[in-house]
């Protein structure tokens, strides 16, 4: 059976003795004059291949944030070309999307498939706000061990306006929301896969 995302991650950090995750997120502007040749996309890859021959010997995880993809012509070309190219030189290394999505059952079905079975990654993040189908519709019976992270806690100011909120039994709007995606992955059998979005104080 193939490795889980977790196992796959627990044997990385122990094979480098790193925690290092590298986040593969271009912007135009800062791909250097030296990658001058083709289409926008295909400089994105040379400079994230580059990128990610450099960090290789220490990383112990890639996260491509999806936004910066979704703004360039092409992006999704680009994205999936680095997923490849990760999967396939490195393939002990796991790929996890940042991309925070979060819609109701047939929605966030399809964001499954997109980021899964397209995008190819190992792991992704979601937003539960709109509840536990959020959650539900990315588990899949039939490929275990995919990392399926809910948002709970950001290291973001403005977040402090909304996830601090008290409730009326005294916790903060975030350790409700810790308590119910943690509770939706026990109702799905999924607690291995499952994880929560933790800034540090």
């Amino acid at each position: 059976m193939a490795q889980g995302f977790r196992e796959k991650l627990a044997a990385r950090q122990k094979k480098t003795e790193s925690h290092v995750c590298v986040g593969l997120d271009p912007l135009l502007e800062k791909i250097p004059q030296c990658i001058s040749r083709g289409p926008w996309w295909s400089r994105v890859v040379t400079q994230m291949k580059e990128i990610i021959d450099a960090t290789a010997p220490f990383a112990s995880m890639y996260k491509p944030q999806k936004a910066h993809y979704e703004a360039i012509e092409d992006g999704q070309r680009a994205l999936q070309s680095i997923v490849d190219y990760i999967h396939y030189k490195y393939p002990d290394i796991p790929v996890f999307l940042d991309c925070k999505r979060g819609d109701i059952d047939r929605t966030q079905q399809r964001y499954r498939i997109a980021h899964f079975e397209i995008d190819g990654v190992d792991g992704m993040n979601f937003s539960p706000y709109m509840g536990k189908d959020c959650m539900a519709q990315l588990a899949d019976k039939n490929n275990p061990g995919r990392a399926i992270v809910g948002l709970c806690y950001t290291s973001n100011k403005s977040a402090r306006e909304v996830q601090d909120i008290k409730l009326a039994d005294g916790r903060c709007y975030w350790e409700f929301i810790a308590e119910r995606t943690l509770a939706w992955a026990e109702e799905l059998g999924i607690v291995n896969d499952a994880g929560l979005v933790m800034a540090a104080a």
